[in-house]
């Protein structure tokens, strides 16, 4: 006999309860480089993964993302979603029959990004519903399933092997498997809880080697697990957004979402170097979609995509079977539960004709088990009315203060004022650019450059007023960050490029057109130019080291380490001191570096989570 109930899960849908229940980055790879391709219409560890999208940024790539239930919605990072102008952002879907590109209608971080730690998931709300043939994926709805299960990751970052860490994006998609052992509160793996804490919202995992020596959480935490061998995998530059399935005891739904990477900090080290470059020893750091309030963010979105599915429990030879009553073509999604709290995605069905019936459970898969609740939502097969959305915010800066640095946060495209005593940051407003990695400042027309990543191009602001201003494209795709120096004396306007395009440039400031010089041969994504000794210095967060650059070829020359772990990072002179400083992204802190040695010196705490672009601003010429 069905027992037929509701509740409110954002949709009013019936329950029908039935005697059954159930018991109990593309990415660095470990077998060699760029292995591990998927390929569009055929499974990867048992997931059909062409719902996983790359996300595009002025037509150039930034993040990965995932289609949610309901077809409307793509799951990311939050710090991929920081330019106010939808209209840069398309997402990509690579379908076997070629390629399907969605414009972005809006987009979202979650409210507490980046406040809050562990909330760095964003939602884009596409202009249209995807075509039905573009699998779509359910979060977990269940704390705990995600901890020391085996988990799946697809993504399209930048590729390598972990035996000498991350090198290049070849635009592949690439999948392979891991697992979260921990949780934490912050993002530091040295306070993680092992073993999971349902009150914390980052999850980690480990690269494993297959060596106890790389077992970061046996080696750190005494928590022993060698890995999966060849499919073990690391998220990289590029990753960010991408999606980590779990088994939830039905199907494959989406656990974590790829935030960052981080090593332990402490000697000896399972890490293989000093660097956090995807090596074997490190640990990815994604954001825990099953945390209440990570959840009740990302069914704000999918339950307006979503309408109620009426359904009728039949047994059948084949076990348990459900009727729907549709329009043929309508995507059904059916969710279990045992307990009316946590429910769990059953199955995703797409009906061929108006009354259809279709099997959940098979007649294996039936003995034994104990109650269960089915309930069911479908979409809607119109078109959703989507609100107009207002024009993109004017940004309001202040004018630049005559001294000291200028530092750009790139989360939020805000500029700051740095004091090189103290490195206490002010605000100086939001510029709306997103990824605004390099800044330099050209003193003799007292303008501020700035180069941003979601639309590589040139920009000024006027030192007096705060005016911003586009002047034109680059030519040249600068994914993840960019340097950026003005030399005085020649006027000319220096940047650099990461990746497999690690070359120094030169950029025309009238036109914004980017010139290659040469190649760096290592990531440079600090620089800045000293007029005093007519250098151009680099720093490298591949290497943590400072380099002297060859203005003519490009080719970079060790001074020598930082002796601190930095990443993206921003280099400035600042003319009134005669020092050379460099704004880390990792410890949110202000360095002085030492020209002759490399030698990195701590000024103190930035206030603010990632000032990746840093500018002097004052006189050309000051003493060395």
């Amino acid at each position: 006999m069905f027992v037929v109930r509701c509740i409110s899960l954002a949709l009013v849908i019936a329950i029908v309860s039935f005697p059954f229940g159930w018991r109990s980055w593309a990415v660095v790879t470990s077998d060699g480089y760029g292995t591990h391709v998927v390929n569009p219409g055929e499974e990867a560890f048992g997931i059909d993964h062409d719902g996983v999208a790359q996300i595009l940024m002025n037509g150039n790539f930034g993040c990965t993302g995932a289609l949610l239930e309901g077809g409307m919605h793509v799951l990311t990072a939050g710090h991929c979603l920081n330019n106010p102008n939808t209209a840069l952002i398309t997402v990509r879907f690579t379908l076997e029959e070629g390629v399907v590109d969605i414009q972005a209608h809006s987009w979202s971080p979650h409210p507490e990004f980046p406040q809050i730690s562990g909330t760095d998931v964003g939602i884009i709300t596409l202009s249209e519903r995807a075509p039905p043939e573009i699998p779509r994926y359910s979060p977990l709805r269940a704390l705990g399933l995600d901890i020391d299960s085996p988990n799946t990751l697809f993504g399209y970052g930048v590729t390598g092997y972990a035996g000498t860490g991350r090198d290049a994006r070849d635009g592949n998609k690439r999948g392979g498997r891991n697992r979260y052992e921990a949780t934490s509160s912050t993002m530091s793996i040295n306070a993680a809880t092992v073993g999971g804490s349902d009150d914390e919202s980052w999850l980690f995992s480990d690269f494993d080697s297959g060596l106890a020596e790389n077992d970061a959480f046996g080696f750190h935490f005494g928590k022993v697990d060698l890995g999966f061998g060849v499919d073990e995998v690391y998220a990289s530059s590029g990753d960010s957004g991408a999606p980590i399935f779990v088994h939830n005891r039905y199907s494959n739904v989406i656990a974590g979402v790829v935030s960052g990477g981080t090593r332990y900090s402490g000697t000896p080290n399972a890490d293989l170097d000093e660097t956090v470059n995807a090596t074997w020893g490190q640990f990815s750091r994604d954001t825990r979609v099953a945390a209440p309030w990570n959840l009740e963010f990302i069914e704000s979105y999918t339950s307006t995509a979503l309408e109620p599915q009426p359904l009728t429990p039949v047994r059948s030879a084949f076990g348990l079977d459900v009727e729907v009553e549709t329009d043929a073509g309508q995507i059904v999604y059916i969710r279990a539960s045992d307990d009316f709290v946590q429910w769990g995605n059953l199955l995703v069905h797409r009906t061929t004709q108006s009354i259809e019936q279709f099997n959940v459970v098979s007649q294996e898969q039936m003995a034994g088990l104990g109650a269960v609740f089915l309930v069911a939502v479908r979409e809607p097969t119109t078109e959703p009315e989507l609100p107009d959305l207002p024009d993109p915010p004017e940004p309001s800066l202040q004018p630049l203060p005559p001294t000291g640095l200028i530092g750009s946060n790139a989360p939020t495209g805000e500029l700051v004022s740095v004091d090189t005593d103290t490195a206490v940051a002010s605000g100086l407003g939001e510029t709306i650019l997103f990824g605004l990695h390099g800044l330099a400042f050209d003193v003799n027309t007292k303008t501020l450059y700035g180069v941003a990543a979601a639309t590589d191009s040139l920009h000024t602001v006027e030192a007096s007023t705060g005016h911003l201003e586009r002047v034109g494209s680059l030519g040249v795709n600068f994914p993840s960050t960019a340097g950026l120096a003005f030399d005085p004396d020649n006027n000319i306007l220096y940047a650099t490029s990461n990746g497999s395009a690690a070359n120094l440039y030169i950029i025309n400031t009238t036109t914004g057109v980017a010139s290659e010089v040469g190649p760096l041969g290592v990531n440079v994504p600090g620089l800045a130019y000293v007029p005093s000794v007519s250098t151009l210095y680099g720093v490298s967060g591949q290497t943590d080291s400072l380099y002297t650059i060859d203005v003519s070829t490009g080719f970079a020359t060790l001074v020598g380490e930082l002796g601190i772990n930095t990443s993206f990072c921003g280099l400035a002179y600042d003319a009134d001191s005669g020092g050379l400083y460099l704004s880390d992204s990792l410890s949110d802190s202000l360095y002085s570096i030492n020209r002759n040695s490399g030698a990195a010196t701590l000024v103190g705490e930035l206030g603010f989570p990632q000032v990746t672009g840093l500018s002097g601003r004052n006189k050309a010429v000051a003493s060395p």
